[in-house]
């Protein structure tokens, strides 16, 4: 019982982190999301 809020506390920073690292990614590479990625296209 005493883990839980401690748990909660680092599940909520580390998604908090993702979010903004997928608006810096979205930011800084605008191509990734305007043209398809040729990685999943290359492997027919």
């Amino acid at each position: 019982a005493d883990f839980s809020p401690s748990i909660n506390v680092v599940l909520c920073v580390v998604l908090l982190f993702f979010f903004i690292f997928l608006l810096l990614y979205s930011s800084l590479s605008p191509t990734y999301w305007d043209s398809p990625s040729p990685f999943f296209y290359d492997q027919t």
